[in-house]
């Protein structure tokens, strides 16, 4: 079994309104309490990050993209080899963009076991039940973060599955 997926939004997420107030100036607006709680959560399920935030696109772009920037700010995070959605438009600005974006990619990627943390509610129907929502009011929690690792444990491989099979897979 493979690692889960965990699909990650930045705005709303590793950064709230009081970190875009106290980090004014500055140009990347992460906030490293956030962080920490993140790499609990991959601590404890070993899953993996593909990033459907908009910063995967223009900021940071480049051959590492915004990844060198997260983990600047301390991410310790292994990333999917493909290691963002797919960017998406539409003329319905009510249509699930980002809900779609996922679906593309878990088809494209053998559709593992996953969870989305996001602060927009742009989702499909059927990824609801793996839908963690935060707020750009308050970004990730604690709350938020125990959800993430119920919803990615479930799915994680365990060390008597991969010693067994002798893989790590």
């Amino acid at each position: 079994m493979s690692a889960p997926v965990l699909f990650l939004d930045i705005d709303g997420v590793l950064n709230s309104r009081e970190c875009w107030a106290s980090l004014r100036g500055q140009r990347h607006k992460i906030d490293r309490a956030k962080v920490a709680l993140l790499n609990e959560v991959i601590a404890a399920t070993g899953c993996r990050l593909v990033v459907s935030s908009t910063w995967r696109k223009g900021i940071g772009q480049g051959k590492g993209g915004c990844r060198h920037i997260l983990r600047d700010y301390g991410l310790k995070a292994r990333f999917r080899r493909d290691w963002r959605t797919p960017e998406f438009s539409t003329d319905d600005p009510a249509a699930p963009v980002r809900g779609t974006e996922i679906a593309d990619w878990l088809s494209r990627n053998g559709s593992p076991s996953y969870a989305i943390v996001d602060d927009d509610g742009d989702m499909l129907p059927e990824q609801m039940p793996r839908f963690v929502q935060t707020s750009f009011e308050h970004g990730l929690t604690r709350e938020h973060a125990d959800r993430l690792i119920a919803l990615l444990a479930r799915t994680a491989p365990t060390p008597s599955t991969t010693t067994a099979r002798g893989d790590g897979t």
